[in-house]
This record gives C-alpha cells, sequence and structure tokens, in this order.
C-alpha cells in the first residue's frame, strides 16, 4: 500500500506544479502592457503588425476597418467641395448620389488600406475579416495573416469576393481553412503573384486548382505540408501559371516526380524550387532532376533535403542542365558519390551554397574536383564524410581540404562535422588558406584528431569567426585553446564547447567572455570542470557588455555549479532574456525561484531533459510591445513637461507684455504730465513778457503825453508838426510790435505744428501696422479669391474661348475704325487747343494789366486797415492774457479733482480685484473637492470592476485547476491499470528449470503452454544495452569478433572498412524494435523457428550476381514472373564465409529459398504468385500460362510488363486468394487482416464486394472452402480473444497471417 501512497503524492504534486506553472502564464500573459493593440497603430496605409499580433483579435481588425473608413470620408468629403461648384445648379438626385459614390471610389483608390502583415495573430477570427472585407479588401494589395488558425472559409471568403487588387496572399498555418476561402481569390484576385499555403493540411484540390486556374500571373507559389495535394493538382497549377519562378514543395506526401515533371515542362523559368522530403523519399527520385535539367535552365535554388533516391545520374544531370545554380542542399542523400559531385561541379561553375552533409560516398577526390572548378563557394557543408582526410600533395596536385584551401577564395561556413581523421594538416591548411581572412562560420564537432597549435594558429588567422563549434571534440580540446579563441576572434556569437569535459576552465571562459562582447548562444553541455567561480566574469561586466545580448547559456552537466554561480548570472544577466539550462547543476528549485524574477520574459521550466529558465512564447514581440509602451509613456511625459514649460512661458510673456503695457501707460502719464508742465511754464512766462510789454507801452504813452504837453505849453505854434511826429512814431512803433506778435505766433505755430507732425508720425505707425496687417489679411483672403476665382476662370476658359476667337476678329475691324476715328479727333482736338491757347494768352495779359491796378488800390487800402485792426488787436489780446489766466487756474483745479477721483477709483478696483480672487480660489477649491470625489469614486468603481473580474478569472482557474486536477488523476489511474494489466499479462509467463536437460523452460501459467525459448512478453522486459563504443545511445548490432554491442553510427564508423568489415554480426532487435531471441548457445547461434532467414548468406540480400559483395555467385534454378528459387547445395556444408550461420549436418535435406527481385521480399514457403505461372510443356516454355483462381488465360509472353499488366490486381506476396465468381476473384491481406476484390478483365480493385459477387447463389460456398485451421476465441478471464490451431493445437494471443474471418 505504500507505492500507490507514493504515487498519489506524485500524481498530487505534478498537479500543484502544473497548476502554478499555469498561474504563471497567466501572469506572463496579463502582464503586457497592452491588452489589445492600440489605435494609433491602426492607422495609415501600410500597417505592419507582426510584433503586435500576439495581442491582436477582432476587434484589431474592426479598429483597422474603421479608422480606414474615416480616412476614405475626409478625403471624400474634401474631394465633393471640389465637385459641388459644378453641381449648383444640378438639383437631379441621382446625379449627385452617383457623383458622391463616385467621390468615396475615388477617396478609397487613394488612400484606402493598401497593406496588412499580421502573423502569427492567433486571436483575430471571421467577425474581424468581415469587417475587413468589407471596407479594406477592395484596396488591399498585400495581406499576410500566418498562423491565423481561428480564421475559417466563412471569413476568407469575405476577404477574397472583394480583394481584386491583391498582389500578395500569406495563409501559411491556417489550419482551419478548407478550401471555399481560398477558391474565392481565385475569382476576384486575377493579379496575385504571391501565393503561401504553406501548412494548410485540410487544404482540398478542387479549391487549389480553381484559385491557380484564375491567379494566372502567380510567381511565387508555397504549398509545403500541404498534405491533401497530389500531382494533379501541380499539373493544373503548371498549366494555368506559366510565371512560376519559386515554388517550395517540402514535405508534400503526395507530391513525387510526375508532378515535378509537369511543372518543369510548363513553367521555365524556375529559379527556386525545393523538394525536400522527411517522409516517403523514394517518391522523388532521378526522373525529377531530369525535368528540371531540361526544361529549367535559369535554375538559381535547389533544395532536395531527405531526396536519398537521388543518385550521381540525377548530378551529372543538373551539371549540363542547370548551369546557373547557386545554391543547392542534398543533405542526407547517401547514394551520391565522387562521381556526382565532379559532373555537378563541371557544370555548376556558379555554386555558392553546397551542402553535401551525410555523403559517405564523397572522399577526398569529390572535394578536390569541388575546389578545382566552383572557386566562388562561400557554404560548404561536408559533415558526415568519414573518409574526408587532410588531403595529400600527390603529382597531379593537392587533394582533399588542401585543395579546398588552395583553390577556393570566398569561404564563409565550412562544417567538418564528424570527419574524425580530420587533423592538424587540415587546420594549418585553412589558416594558410586564402580564405581565412573572410572565414566566418566553422565547424569541428566530434573530430577527435584536433592539434592545439593548429588550433591557435587558425584563430589567429581566423580572425572575422563568428560561430564556432567543438561539440564533443574529447580531450583534444585544451584550455589554451579556448583561451586563444576568446582573445582573438573578438566577432564570434556562438559558441559551442559540449562535451569538453578537461579544456573548458576559468581562465578560457573569461578570456570568451571578456573579448567576445557580441556572443549570443554560449554551450558548456559536459564541461565539468566549470564551477561557480568560471561564472563570476559573467556578473562582473555585467547585462550591457554583451551586444545585442546573450540568448542562450547551456550549462547543463556542469555538477560543480551551485548558487553562486546562479547569484552571479543573476548579477551579470538580469537584463538580458536568457535560456539557462542548468540540468545536472547543484542548483535547487528555491534557489532559482528566488532569481527568476531578474529575468522578466523568462520562466522556470522543468523537464528531462531541461532544467532552468526559459524564454516565453514570442518573447521578443513582448519586448517590443513593452518598449513601445514604455517610449509611449516617456513621450506622453514629455510632451506633459513641453506643454507645462510652453504655458510658463506664454504666461511669463503674457506678464511681462502687461507690465509692458502697464509701464507704458505710466510713463504716458509722467509725459503728459511733464509736458503739461512745461506747456504752463510756457503760457507763466508769456504772461509776463506781456504785462512786461504792456507797462513799457504804458510809460511810453505817458512819456508821449508829457512831452506832447509841454509841446503844446511851450510849442503851440508847432502843433501840427509835433502832432505829425507823434503819428509817425506810433505808426512805426505799432509796425514794431505787430511784427514781434506775428512772429511768436509764427514760433507757436511752428511748435505746434511739429508736435502735431510726431503725433502724426506716431499714429501714422500704428495704422500702418494695423492697416499693413488687415492688407495681408485681405490680400490674402483675395490671393485665395483670386485662386478660387482663377480656378473658375479656368473652368470657364474652354467655354469662353471659343466665343472670344470670334470675337477678337469683329474687334480687330473695330479697334482699326475706332483707331481712324480717333485720330482724326485727336488732329481737330490739337487745332481748337492752339486757338483756345492763344486765346488764353490774350485775356491773361489784359487781366495782368487789371490786377496791377487793383493792386495798388490795395496796398492804400491795407495800410488803413491794418492802422485799425493794429489796434483792436491789442484790445482784443488783453482779454484773451486774462481769460488765458483764469482757464489756467481752472484747469489746476479740475487736473486735482481729477487726480482724486483717479485715486478713489483704483482703490475701488483693487478691493473688487481682491474680492474676485476670493471668490475664484473658493470656486476653484470647489471644483477640485467635486472632482477629487468624482475620480474617487471612479477609481473605487475600476477597482471593484478589477476585484470582480479577478474573482471571476480565479473562479475559472479554480475550475480550470480542478479539471486539470481530475483529467491527471484519471490519466494517472488509467495508467496505473494499464501498467497492472500489461504486468499481468507479461506475468503469465513463469521461468522453470528442468533438472533432466539441466536448462530452463518457460510456463504459461494462464493457457498451460510450455516453451524451451524466452516468450517475447519476457523479452520486452529485458533492459536494452548500450553501445560500448559511445556509451550514449543503445545498441542495436553484436559483434562475434569484438564480443561488443554497437549502435547504428559506430557500427558504420569502426567497422565501415578494413578487417573489422568482414566481422561476423547480428541484430539485437526486429523491424518492429522487439528484442529478438537467439537461445542459449554461443554466438552465433540458430535463430528462433519463428524467423526463419537463408542460412547459407544470411539475413543481407544474397542472390544474384555478386550478391552481398562477398564474391559469391548464385544461378536462379528457376525464374516466374518477379519470384526466383534457390536450393542449397547439397554438396556444401552450408559454411559460407562472412556469414552468420555454422554448417548444417550433412543428413539434412536441402530447403528451397523463393526470393522476390521487386519487392526484395524472400520466404521459404511457396508464395501464392508461384504457381499463378504455369509453364507450358509443349512449346518449351515459350508461352506462360496463368493459373489463377477461376482463370484458364493463355497468351505468349511478350514481355514482363505485359505479365504483369495481365496480373495486376490479383493480389501481392502478402495477398492470398479466397475464390472468384466470373471476373471477380476475392483476395485477403494476411498484412492488414481484410479481404479485398480483383476484376481480372478490368485489374480493378475494392474493398467493397461487388453487385456481380453478392447477388451469386456460390458466394457462400466459396467462402467455406477457404476458411483456414485457426479459429477464433474468447477468454472470460482476461477479456481478450485469442486464436487456437485446430491441426496443430498451437493457441496465441496474436492474430495468425493466415487466419480468415468466416
Amino acid at each position: 500500500m505504500a507505492e500507490p501512497h507514493s504515487n498519489s503524492g506524485g500524481a498530487s504534486s505534478n498537479a500543484t506544479a502544473e497548476v502554478l506553472k499555469q498561474i504563471k502564464k497567466y501572469e506572463s500573459e496579463v502582464g503586457l502592457a497592452y491588452e489589445e493593440i492600440p489605435p494609433d497603430l491602426c492607422e495609415g496605409q501600410t500597417l505592419h503588425l507582426n510584433a503586435w499580433s500576439l495581442i491582436a483579435n477582432d476587434n484589431t481588425l474592426v479598429s483597422i476597418a474603421v479608422c480606414t473608413c474615416n480616412r476614405v470620408d475626409k478625403k471624400a468629403a474634401e474631394i465633393m467641395k471640389s465637385v459641388d461648384s459644378g453641381l449648383k445648379d444640378t438639383r437631379v438626385l441621382s446625379v449627385r448620389e452617383a457623383a458622391k459614390a463616385r467621390t468615396r471610389e475615388q477617396a478609397n483608390e487613394v488612400v484606402g488600406l493598401e497593406e496588412l502583415c499580421m502573423n502569427g495573430a492567433v486571436g483575430i477570427g471571421d467577425v474581424g475579416m468581415k469587417a475587413l472585407g468589407e471596407h479594406c479588401a477592395s484596396t488591399l494589395r498585400i495581406l499576410h495573416l500566418s498562423h491565423a488558425t481561428r480564421v475559417s472559409d466563412v471569413g476568407l471568403r469575405l476577404v477574397g469576393m472583394r480583394a481584386y487588387r491583391l498582389l500578395e496572399l500569406n495563409l501559411s498555418g491556417c489550419n482551419a481553412v478548407d478550401g471555399v476561402g481560398i477558391a474565392a481569390f481565385g475569382e476576384a484576385a486575377s493579379n496575385l503573384v504571391l501565393l503561401n499555403l504553406s501548412g494548410c493540411s485540410r487544404l482540398a484540390s478542387w479549391a487549389f486548382q480553381r484559385l491557380v486556374c484564375g491567379c494566372r500571373l502567380l510567381e511565387d507559389v508555397d504549398v509545403s505540408y500541404c498534405h491533401r495535394l497530389e500531382d494533379l493538382d501541380l499539373a493544373v497549377m503548371a498549366t494555368n501559371c506559366r510565371r512560376i519562378r519559386r515554388l517550395n514543395l517540402r514535405d508534400g506526401k503526395q507530391f513525387s516526380d510526375i508532378g515535378l515533371v509537369e511543372v518543369a515542362k510548363r513553367c521555365e523559368a524556375l529559379e527556386w524550387v525545393d523538394t525536400s522530403r522527411s517522409e516517403l523519399p523514394w517518391k522523388i527520385t532521378d526522373v525529377g532532376i531530369l525535368g528540371l535539367a531540361e526544361s529549367c535552365g535559369m535554375l538559381k535554388t535547389l533544395v532536395a533535403q531527405g531526396c536519398d533516391q537521388l543518385t550521381d545520374v540525377a548530378m551529372s544531370w543538373l551539371g549540363r542542365g542547370c548551369q546557373a545554380l547557386t545554391h543547392l542542399d542534398l543533405k542526407n542523400c547517401a547514394k551520391i558519390s565522387n562521381a556526382g559531385v565532379r559532373a555537378l561541379s563541371e557544370g555548376c561553375y556558379d555554386l555558392r551554397y553546397l551542402d553535401l552533409t551525410k555523403m559517405k560516398g564523397v572522399t577526398d577526390t569529390g572535394v578536390r574536383a569541388l575546389a578545382a572548378n566552383c572557386a566562388g563557394l562561400t557554404h560548404l557543408f561536408l559533415g558526415g564524410m568519414y573518409m574526408l582526410t587532410d588531403g595529400k600533395k600527390r603529382d597531379f596536385g593537392l587533394e582533399g581540404l588542401q585543395a579546398l584551401c588552395g583553390h577556393a577564395k570566398n569561404v564563409e561556413a565550412l562544417h567538418l562535422v564528424g570527419c574524425f581523421q580530420i587533423s592538424k594538416g587540415a587546420l594549418y591548411s585553412i589558416a594558410k588558406g586564402s580564405f581565412c581572412e573572410v572565414l566566418k562560420d566553422i565547424s569541428l564537432a566530434s573530430c577527435p584528431n584536433l592539434d592545439e597549435s593548429a588550433f591557435v594558429a587558425l584563430v589567429r588567422k581566423c580572425r572575422a569567426l563568428e560561430k564556432v563549434s567543438l561539440a564533443n571534440c574529447g580531450e583534444c580540446v585544451t584550455e589554451k585553446m579556448i583561451e586563444q579563441l576568446g582573445r582573438n576572434c573578438r566577432h564570434l556569437t556562438h559558441v559551442d564547447l559540449t562535451g569538453s569535459a578537461n579544456g573548458v576552465a576559468a581562465p578560457g571562459i573569461k578570456a570568451l567572455v571578456l573579448g567576445c562582447r557580441k556572443l549570443v548562444h554560449f554551450n558548456l553541455n559536459g564541461c565539468v570542470r566549470v564551477d561557480d567561480l568560471c561564472l563570476a566574469p559573467f556578473g562582473d561586466v555585467g547585462a550591457a557588455h554583451f551586444v545585442p545580448g546573450l540568448e542562450t547559456l547551456n550549462l547543463s552537466g556542469c555538477p560543480l555549479i551551485g548558487d553562486m554561480g546562479l547569484a552571479f548570472l543573476a548579477d551579470g544577466l538580469s537584463s538580458c532574456n536568457v535560456s539557462l539550462n542548468l540540468l545536472g547543476s547543484k542548483v535547487a528549485s528555491s534557489g532559482l525561484m528566488s532569481v527568476s524574477e531578474r529575468w522578466k520574459y523568462s520562466d522556470i521550466k522543468k523537464a528531462p531533459h531541461f532544467f532552468g529558465l526559459y524564454p516565453m512564447k514570442r518573447w521578443k514581440d513582448r519586448v517590443v510591445i513593452n518598449s513601445y509602451a514604455g517610449s509611449f509613456k516617456a513621450a506622453n511625459r514629455l510632451q506633459r513637461i513641453f506643454r507645462g514649460k510652453k504655458g510658463r512661458e506664454e504666461a511669463r510673456l503674457v506678464r511681462a507684455q502687461f507690465y509692458r503695457g502697464w509701464v507704458v501707460l505710466r510713463m504716458q502719464s509722467w509725459w503728459r504730465g511733464r509736458v503739461a508742465r512745461e506747456y504752463f511754464q510756457l503760457l507763466v512766462w508769456e504772461f509776463e513778457r506781456r504785462a512786461h510789454a504792456h507797462e513799457m507801452l504804458v510809460g511810453f504813452k505817458m512819456i508821449i503825453d508829457a512831452k506832447e504837453r509841454r509841446r503844446k505849453l511851450r510849442e503851440f505854434r508847432e502843433l501840427a508838426i509835433a502832432a505829425k511826429a507823434a503819428l509817425q512814431v506810433q505808426r512805426v512803433f505799432r509796425g514794431h510790435l505787430a511784427k514781434l506778435r506775428c512772429a511768436r505766433l509764427r514760433a507757436e505755430r511752428e511748435a505746434l505744428f511739429a508736435r502735431q507732425r510726431s503725433s502724426a508720425v506716431a499714429v501714422q505707425r500704428v495704422w500702418r501696422g494695423h492697416s499693413g496687417r488687415n492688407l495681408y489679411k485681405a490680400l490674402r483672403a483675395a490671393k485665395k479669391a483670386e485662386e478660387k476665382r482663377r480656378d473658375t476662370a479656368c473652368r470657364r476658359l474652354q467655354r469662353v474661348w471659343r466665343g472670344a476667337f470670334a470675337r477678337k476678329q469683329v474687334g480687330d475691324s473695330r479697334r482699326a475704325l475706332a483707331d481712324r476715328i480717333t485720330l482724326e479727333q485727336k488732329c481737330a482736338s490739337m487745332l481748337q487747343a492752339r486757338f483756345r491757347r492763344h486765346r488764353c494768352y490774350k485775356i491773361l495779359w489784359k487781366a495782368s494789366q487789371q490786377r496791377i491796378e487793383f493792386v495798388r488800390a490795395a496796398v492804400k487800402m491795407q495800410a488803413a486797415w491794418r492802422g485799425r485792426q493794429a489796434r483792436r488787436n491789442m484790445e482784443f489780446m488783453l482779454m484773451v492774457m486774462q481769460q488765458d489766466a483764469e482757464e489756467a487756474a481752472g484747469l489746476q483745479l479740475t487736473c486735482w479733482a481729477r487726480c482724486l477721483q483717479a485715486k478713489q477709483t483704483f482703490a475701488l478696483k483693487k478691493q473688487e480685484r481682491a474680492n474676485l480672487v476670493v471668490k475664484a480660489s473658493e470656486a476653484a477649491k470647489l471644483l477640485q473637492r467635486r472632482y477629487r470625489g468624482y475620480a474617487a469614486r471612479r477609481d473605487v468603481a475600476r477597482v471593484k470592476k478589477n476585484k470582480a473580474e479577478l474573482v471571476r478569472k480565479m473562479i475559472e482557474l479554480e475550475n480550470w485547476s480542478a479539471v486539470r486536477l481530475q483529467s491527471l488523476w484519471r490519466g494517472y489511474s488509467g495508467r496505473k491499470r494499464a501498467a497492472l494489466k500489461m504486468r499481468q499479462h507479461k506475468g503469465q509467463w513463469k521461468e522453470m528449470w528442468d533438472p533432466d536437460k539441466r536448462r530452463p523452460f518457460y510456463y504459461n501459467q494462464v493457457s498451460g503452454e510450455i516453451r524451451w525459448r524466452k516468450p517475447q512478453a519476457l523479452l520486452d522486459l529485458m533492459r536494452k544495452p548500450i553501445c560500448h563504443n559511445c556509451e550514449a545511445f543503445e545498441a542495436v548490432v553484436e559483434c562475434q569478433n569484438c564480443i561488443e554491442f554497437y549502435c547504428h553510427s559506430c557500427w558504420e564508423t569502426v567497422h565501415y572498412s578494413g578487417k573489422r568489415k568482414r566481422h561476423k554480426f547480428r541484430c539485437l532487435f526486429d523491424y518492429y524494435e522487439q528484442r529478438v531471441d537467439y537461445g542459449d548457445n554461443e554466438f552465433p547461434s540458430r535463430w528462433p523457428s519463428e524467423v526463419e532467414q537463408d542460412e547459407l548468406v544470411g539475413w543481407q540480400l544474397r542472390v544474384g550476381s555478386n550478391y552481398g559483395g562477398l564474391g559469391h555467385d548464385r544461378v536462379a534454378e528457376e525464374v516466374r514472373g518477379d519470384w526466383e528459387k534457390y536450393t542449397d547445395d547439397p554438396d556444401s556444408d552450408g559454411i559460407v564465409e562472412g556469414t552468420l550461420f555454422t554448417a548444417k549436418p550433412k543428413d539434412e535435406k536441402p530447403r528451397v529459398f523463393y526470393y522476390n527481385v521487386a519487392t526484395a521480399e524472400g520466404t521459404y514457403e511457396e508464395p501464392p504468385e508461384w504457381r499463378m505461372y504455369l509453364t507450358d510443356d509443349d512449346n518449351d516454355g515459350s508461352t506462360l500460362m496463368y493459373g489463377g483462381a477461376g482463370g484458364n488465360l493463355s497468351q505468349p509472353a511478350q514481355s514482363v510488363y505485359e505479365i504483369a499488366d495481365t496480373l495486376g490486381g490479383m493480389g501481392s506476396p502478402t495477398s492470398q486468394g479466397i475464390g472468384s465468381i466470373g471476373a471477380w476473384s476475392t483476395m485477403y491481406d494476411t498484412e492488414g487482416g481484410t479481404e479485398y476484390y480483383v476484376n481480372e478483365e478490368t485489374g480493378e480493385t475494392t474493398y467493397e464486394m461487388p453487385l456481380q459477387l453478392a447477388n451469386s447463389p456460390h458466394q457462400g460456398s466459396s467462402m467455406v472452402q477457404a476458411q483456414s485451421e485457426w479459429t477464433k476465441h474468447f477468454d472470460d478471464q482476461f477479456e481478450v480473444d485469442y486464436w487456437f490451431n485446430n491441426s496443430t493445437g498451437e493457441a496465441t494471443y496474436e492474430r495468425p497471417s493466415d487466419f480468415i474471418e468466416t
């Protein structure tokens, strides 16, 4: 009971770990910065959203459609404005609607969506495709939606029906597409150029044929992994699409030479073809390559990985027909030898890329031919060539790698994986070669004979190396090699040191870490000397040291690494998204969990071959999304800071402008006060001057009066003379005073004019600025109006031009007449002007004489008038001076009153402003308080919503966890019951000991069966042996001479040539991977009775001339169709050199062996087909007779093919005849265990019973006659079926091959 308890505890712990893993996965999924693609990225005519497809869904396509519609509507409105001017007088509604429709179509063509790339968008479905098809499909030119697993034919058809302009279509990995959606593109997208349907395993043939029939301009077609397409589909495609340049047929199970030849015949422009196979490789042979070589002379790239039926013949055809070939991949094509490589190199001189991996038949000779003829090679892969050596210098030249290093100058990648004969000579040759400076990738994995000094010389010369592999090189890798690699090759990105147990230590790793800053992949698997101190350089340099960043670090199999080394890695590589494998180290799960948070995009993964941190799915896309979010937030923050700074700057400018205006007003006020004060002072000075002048005049008047009285007293007689003298003095004085007053008034007027001019200049400057701005606006508006008017005039120009041209001719005649009349009038006017001028001169002379007389009289009158006016002016000036004094006093009083009123008004305004500021602050506080309440309520609602969503998700997660736990428990219980049933089934047999014969025997406790040989059920429980050579893989072969077990690769390596090639061996497992029982005798023991082999020649093909390569010639005793008959030599003792079997007894009767040359099948039992071919003794065997189930057909044997056609549907070596009625025969397939029916006349085969047999009354009797000796029974105890042989009494749980259902 302890064991089930421990198992259940393990199951529950596994379930808990699985739940925690799913929770971590859920958190990582929701840990992205966005749940959907931002709307800003959905705007534009070209959308490349491959990195954002991780969060794309139907809403994304709907947003793209909405943005496209808005953009089209805006552009249509702009176009419609220019069209409305021509439709102002149109009142018919249909005309305007038609104009709107045309306008929208035109706008859609201009700004519609053209490119959409969203590869890997597993979240989009038919809803988004519907929106895309309704609004954007008509303008799409490129559509890439690979691995959109939710998109079905419904959504795809909505897009395909409107994709009239589509040029590129990528639907690779869309497994939900059957064919209807693909066929829609064939009806609409007639201009399609690129088509990628890779991985569409459900694609129907009729849909593909309809697509290629409609899209005749295809140039690039990818139908790899389309398992339902056949050769007929390729033929239809080649018939309709003759411009194809690229064709990918990788792993198309139904494609064969027939389809490839059809494509090659009709598509002569092919430049790139991929026919790689991982299943059914025999369908691509030399015939398909022949079709390409004969028709496609421009072929540049051919990928044929895994096509193991290609031979040297295909290479010779390629060399003759495809001389433009530059890229050739022949990986795993093992039948090609030196002859094929030589023929290929002699024809294809421009080869740049060549992969010859695992071509065991290619040696130094083939490499020498490549080096001599293909000097432009850049990538050469020679892995798995066991016979490749360093090469030697012979009389005719260099061989092997030395020849390659001497002729090739541009080799950038050289792979020598598994070439165990490579040693220091090859390394020195590469170091001295002409391509050492450009070599970037070299792989020396599984080359155990490397030399330290040669490798150091190599890395010192090849400083451009980026990828180096020394995996499984064993003890030849030393610490100095690693250290020199790190010091000299600064551009390394990939370093593989797997299995370098003694060569990798702290100095080498430090040199690599410090010297190689571009390191991306670093593999230290199995380096047992690597400890925690070796990882210290990672912590010292930091993540910023590696550019672009370390992605893979494999430390599996390093038992000295502990938590300290993990801490060094966490300190130095925390910002790198690294894949860290710590399987087999001392790091525990708790330590790994404690530092896992430092790697944001990695999860803890536990698997049989991995323990550590593994990057999340599409982690690079996650980095792009989160980086965009960070950049977007930073940009928003910068914009916010810039707007704040700009607002503060504007506020500062507004404040400065306000203060500048305030200062200007204050200065103007101060200036006006100063000017007023100066003007007042001038008025005071003028008043004093006038008062002084008045006093002087009064004094003069008193003097004159005194003189006059004195004269009157003294000289009464001279009164008249004195009066005249007084009058003369007064006249002179008044004239002088008048002159002084005129000068003063003139100065005042000039000052007034100067002030007016300065004021006018300022006003004019302001007015010019204002009028200039208004004029600029008016000119801008006039320019727009002029442009609009010009456009209108241009549209009317054609209409006006025809009338203007006709009017021009009439106008020319009228202008000529008008010019003539104008000339006459001009002459008349000149004569009249001259006459008037003469009269005018005469009148003016008379007027000038009269004016002279008038002037004389006026001078006299003015003299009298001036004297009178001077006296009146004196009185008026006195009155004006008195009024000015009164006005000045009133003006000063008014100024004082206004200043007092202005101060009171300013105080009131200041108080009102303070009150307004208080009210504004109170209102702002009220708004802030209300906004905080609203924001708090909104946050609470959002928190509640998030909490409810989290609760819902946790409930869903709990339900999912419960379901997962239940499924795990049910799986565990099922496996436990299955294991129990299997143990019970295999425990039926019990090993016992026979004391008489002194050997063990086996007893079945259920059926009571007894066997001397160990049953298969017990053999399956035996532990599989391990290869003694590599000690890494399971052994499949045992050698008698070496007494060791070998795996496939080690057997081919060790026993490839020399004396070991003739060692005797045997296979440990049969075709179905079941252990073979060879008995208890020593090697080589006999085979079990259930498996009979040709004891003379073993399990290899030992028939025909020189069979098995051992030199034993055997001639068939009799040949019937494809079957040959052989008989053991009665005189031979049965011992054949190099075989697996011992001599047979002399008294044993020779046995007959049958061999089929077509199927390579051999058997000791007479096959059913042997009796179908009967020899007619009458004509000496020249006629072959067919003796089928009911046939007596006899005809001369024209050829083997005619006989095969005659026997077409009558069964194979694995079929048995049951009975026949008429032309139909009933056959039984012993391999499949089913019956099928063959028509001997037409060759038709079917698994359904024909009507002729179903309605025949003899149908049942034929079946009874064909019943076998086996009967089927049911075991009630174990509830299984078993079979019993009525003749031999044998019982078995496995269905016999000759059992027939009754």
